[in-house]
């Protein structure tokens, strides 16, 4: 049998949608930030995947994207 969620278990990981709503963001810019590498994302299946913890920490100021040197 499948044990059910507990309703305090929290997801790991977001989709671009949860990514934008959160970010404020379209879900067009979510994924374009994820391909320039404005925050940790991988794909999974053809599926972007973001960690939670890395948009907990750019909302919190703590993720910064590099600056390039030309």
């Amino acid at each position: 049998m499948f044990k059910q969620k507990d309703e305090k278990e929290e997801k790991q990981t977001l989709s671009m949608p949860e990514v934008a709503k959160l970010l404020g963001i379209s879900v067009k810019t979510a994924y374009e930030g994820a391909k320039r590498g404005d925050y940790p994302a991988f794909k999974i299946m053809g599926r972007w995947i973001v960690p939670k913890p890395a948009i907990d920490k750019l909302l919190a100021g703590e993720i910064r994207k590099s600056e390039k040197n030309d």
